[in-house]
């Protein structure tokens, strides 16, 4: 029989191929894996980006990696350090001296399932999105499946993790920041207008905006329904996220 190897709870892995890029590119990776007989171009690029760097790097069996790391790892994990929080205070700052169109800031209000936090965080990346803003409770944890989820992305996004969302939802207005909500009784995203610099607020993915932070908003948007299929109201937060930090960046 063949031994096994329990997966360390206190030690993050990132799996795929992508993934495990864009961290090693972000400087997080403390030890690559390849599982024995990967090959091909994104693994060769990862090869050389770990001797570049100078990270080990091991040749692993396919058992020893699926024991390891969950998830389609594609043949490729490494070992990172945890994603590392900013202050409110200083992603603040950050987003009152960007100059990109849309929004400033997300705050995510209750937003629990890994992959949606990871999706959003590789949106609020591409679109050059200052920082996001989360609860330390009512939301998911910042974990290795949120960096996977994101693609890497996660580890160029800066992060602030707040004790009370309503209240960092207070300091970011009286520091000049306009809070947009996202809900279905808003108005159509498309056509609204809205002040700057804004931040975007997103409820979770059964409830959405809680009511407490919904009044904190200056303004509600949402995206409106096109299509007939009557079993479909509203896209999850995830998806979301991306339309409307779309239309928006467009103002």
């Amino acid at each position: 029989m063949r031994p096994t190897h329990p997966r360390p709870d206190n030690i993050d892995y990132v799996c795929g191929r992508w993934p495990v890029r864009e961290a090693l590119l972000a400087g997080r990776v403390t030890k690559v894996y390849i599982s024995r007989g990967a090959h091909g171009k994104p693994v060769e690029e990862i090869f050389s980006l770990a001797r570049e760097k100078k990270i080990p790097f091991h040749i692993v069996d396919r058992e020893r990696m699926e024991q390891m790391v969950r998830g389609n790892h594609q043949g490729v994990a490494a070992q990172v350090t945890s994603i590392t929080t900013k202050s409110l205070e200083e992603v603040i700052r950050k987003a009152l001296a960007a100059k990109e169109n849309g929004p400033r800031l997300l705050f995510l209000d209750g937003v629990t399932d890994p992959q949606n936090l990871g999706s959003i965080l590789r949106t609020a990346a591409f679109f050059g999105v200052s920082a996001v803003v989360v609860p330390k409770w009512r939301s998911s944890s910042l974990s290795s499946t949120v960096i996977s989820a994101s693609a890497g992305a996660a580890q160029f996004v800066d992060i602030a993790q707040v004790s009370n969302l309503a209240q960092a939802m207070d300091f970011a207005k009286e520091k000049g920041i306009w809070l947009i909500g996202a809900d279905m009784e808003g108005e159509d995203v498309q056509t609204a207008e809205w002040p700057t610099p804004f931040a975007l607020v997103l409820g979770s993915e059964g409830e959405g905006l809680r009511e407490l932070s919904r009044k904190k908003c200056d303004k509600v948007v949402k995206i409106s329904k096109r299509g007939d299929c009557p079993s479909l109201d509203s896209l999850n937060v995830g998806c979301a996220c991306a339309v409307l930090i779309y239309a928006m960046a467009k103002n």
